[in-house]
Order: structure tokens, then C-alpha cells, then sequence
């Protein structure tokens, strides 16, 4: 579509269909919207979804029961999205929605991000602290240090060049490369580090 890239919705896989109407009850319970009720998904991968917003009117859609593809053989390829970061004009408020709502924690916190988790990862949404509710940006979990490496090369190649990395970070102790990629999207291609 013409114009600025933007969020159509933040989609998270629910753990059972009955998870999708616990979420729904308690998005409103924490001052959120259901914004579509649990119905059967007709996009590819399907599935069923219930579609939410918190109170700064982030758009969440839950699914469960869709497609899941099987893994790609390729040794320098993202496995699967490994995190999102949101910028927050209210982080503590999202926070708790998150947590109230759609059975976050928080895993770790600095001054400026909330670092959020539902699973084994050490955040799947991070929450930044800013004057605005916009994407930061999209993170995407590679086989090994030598696949962000390369996927850096690939990226450049395709010209996108490194924005910022490569590098280390503290929260979540993994190696990372970032680029501006199409659409004007912050990408990150990361890595865990096991020494």
C-alpha cells in the first residue's frame, strides 16, 4: 500500500482454542477492546484468531490452530521471528496490560525497555520507552553467529546495508546485526551466544 510502513496487528499463537476467549475476557477486564470475536481464519495458515487492542490501541491478534511450516534445511537462514520491540509512550501501562491480559512476564527491565516474555525466550515483545506507540523493530532468530554473519553479507548484497552491529547485547546475551530493510523496517538478525 502507498505510504508510511505500518502495524496491521501483532499476531501471537495462543496455546488452545479456550485461551482465545480467557484472552478476550481479560483485555477487557484490563481496560482493552475486542476489536473481532473468535472466528474461524480464512487467510493462508488459518486457524482460529480473536482480535484485541490495549488502551494505547495496539491491534493483537491471537490465533491458534493454524498451519505450521516445516523447517527450512538452510544453515544461514532465519529459523523463525524470534522478537518484536514496541515503542511505548506508557511502558508500565503496557506492561501490565500484557501481563493482565495476554499472560506475559516480565523477564528483565533497564531504564528505557521491558523486556517481556510467554515462553523460553528471554523476551518475545520488548517494550521501549519513547514518545510515541510505533514498531522499533523486528527480530529474527538465525542458526549461529556465522548465520548472522552471513545474512549481513546477503542483506548488504541486496543493499541493505548494516545499520547497526555487529554487536552483543546484555539483555538476552545474544549477537546481533540490524538493517533498514524494504519497507523502511528495522530488521535485526540475532543469534544466542553459547560459550
Amino acid at each position: 500500500a502507498p505510504g508510511v510502513a505500518q502495524i496491521l496487528h501483532i499476531t501471537l499463537r495462543a496455546r488452545s482454542l479456550n485461551a482465545l476467549a480467557l484472552a478476550s475476557q481479560r483485555t477487557v477486564d484490563a481496560g482493552g477492546h475486542v476489536l473481532a470475536p473468535t472466528e474461524p481464519l480464512t487467510e493462508p495458515g488459518g486457524g482460529h484468531a480473536v482480535t484485541l487492542a490495549d488502551p494505547d490501541g495496539r491491534v493483537f491478534r491471537l490465533v491458534y490452530g493454524d498451519e505450521q511450516l516445516d523447517a527450512m534445511d538452510a544453515s544461514d537462514m532465519p529459523l523463525r521471528l524470534a522478537h518484536v520491540v514496541l515503542n511505548s509512550s506508557h511502558v508500565e501501562d503496557t506492561r501490565q496490560f500484557m501481563e493482565a491480559a495476554l499472560d506475559f512476564s516480565m523477564s528483565d527491565r533497564t531504564r528505557i525497555m521491558a523486556f517481556m516474555r510467554c515462553n523460553n525466550d528471554h523476551h518475545s515483545v520488548a517494550l521501549g520507552d519513547t514518545d510515541n506507540n510505533a514498531l522499533n523493530h523486528i527480530a529474527f532468530l538465525m542458526p549461529d553467529i556465522d548465520a548472522v554473519m552471513r545474512g549481513g553479507g546477503r542483506m548488504k548484497d541486496a543493499g541493505f546495508p548494516i545499520e547497526w552491529g555487529p554487536g552483543r547485547h546484555g539483555p538476552g546475551d545474544n549477537a546481533f546485526n540490524y538493517f533498514i530493510g524494504p519497507f523502511d523496517v528495522v530488521i535485526e538478525y540475532l543469534s544466542l551466544i553459547h560459550i
